[in-house]
């Protein structure tokens, strides 16, 4: 998604060690709108493919509400405690 995308598909997110963000019919990466806030450990497009949490980038205490700009492949169930987690994307 480039920085004049607005984003038109939106999915419930699964947090998942192994899974990768998918839509129902294809993998993806995207922004995320946190519903219910806490840590969100997420593995950015950008970076290598892997099923370990540890290589995870942990936002710490993001707010009800709040949205993560940026693309992200995968929101690792370890160390994520936030819910009602959506991903956004094109």
């Amino acid at each position: 998604m480039s920085a004049k995308t607005i984003p038109y598909n939106a999915f419930s997110v699964t947090t998942s060690d192994t899974n990768y963000l998918n839509d129902g019919t294809k993998n993806v990466s995207g922004s995320l709108f946190i519903g219910t806030g806490g840590n969100v450990n997420v593995l950015p497009e950008g970076a290598a493919e892997t099923n370990d949490p540890t290589a995870g980038i942990v936002f710490k205490n993001v707010p009800s509400g709040a949205y993560l700009v940026g693309q992200f492949k995968k929101v690792f169930a370890t160390s994520t405690t936030a819910s009602d987690i959506v991903c956004q994307h094109d």
